[in-house]
């Protein structure tokens, strides 16, 4: 993974894996429970479990740490989506997306003061490359998901459409949690991001196959 750099030392071994997963863990419960201004190494060490020397062994702060963090949730929700896309098969097509997004919402809507966090910081630890490598997967994956359920939709050009719908909802999950975070809580955000997901890959199929005729 390209959070390697961030490590001082790369975990090979079975103990070293678990005691990094055990770090990573703890910096999210304590950024949960503190925020990133609050949370030191040295809490997150307690959390873990484990010494301060065996964090700096393998971290060398905690900015180090929030950027490991934030690469392991992209593998995560991308790993989800994948699953998820495979699982779509054979479904109708509102209830196939439906679990796809369900996946998506799945950081945002279970530890959504996480989530908050790790939108505003993003700039400030230098994962660009990362977000834009989870855009383009995710608009791979939203295209297998179209081409799985084109019977469903008017002929389109569905890369622009994957591209599109990734946008809008990549857009407004990062405007919630910007500005109401508080909504992330609410059961009823995957209904409302379900209406507007489906609401956009009707219209935009829609429109991308006007164009072409």
């Amino acid at each position: 993974m390209s959070g390697d750099k961030r490590f001082r030392k790369t975990p090979r071994q079975e103990r070293s894996r678990s005691t990094v997963e055990a770090l990573l863990e703890a910096t999210a419960r304590a950024i949960g429970a503190e925020g990133p201004a609050n949370a030191t190494t040295q809490q997150i060490a307690h959390i873990a479990g484990v010494s301060i020397g065996s964090l700096y062994q393998y971290f060398p702060g905690k900015e180090a740490l929030f950027g490991a963090l934030i690469e392991r949730a992209i593998e995560e929700d991308l790993e989800a989506i994948r699953k998820a896309v495979d699982a779509s098969r054979g479904l109708p097509f509102g209830e196939g997306a439906r679990l796809v997004l369900a996946r998506v919402l799945d950081l945002p809507m279970k530890r959504p003061r996480l989530y908050a966090w790790m939108i505003r910081y993003l700039p400030e630890l230098g994962l660009l490359p990362a977000i834009q490598r989870a855009v383009r997967e995710s608009a791979r994956e939203t295209r297998r998901f179209l081409e799985i359920h084109k019977g469903d939709l008017p002929p389109a050009d569905l890369d622009a459409v994957a591209l599109l719908t990734v946008g809008a909802v990549r857009g407004a999950l990062e405007a919630v949690a910007r500005e109401r975070p508080e909504l992330l809580e609410h059961e009823s955000l995957l209904d409302h991001m379900a209406n507007l997901t489906l609401g956009l890959l009707d219209r935009t199929a829609a429109r991308a196959a006007g164009a072409k005729s």
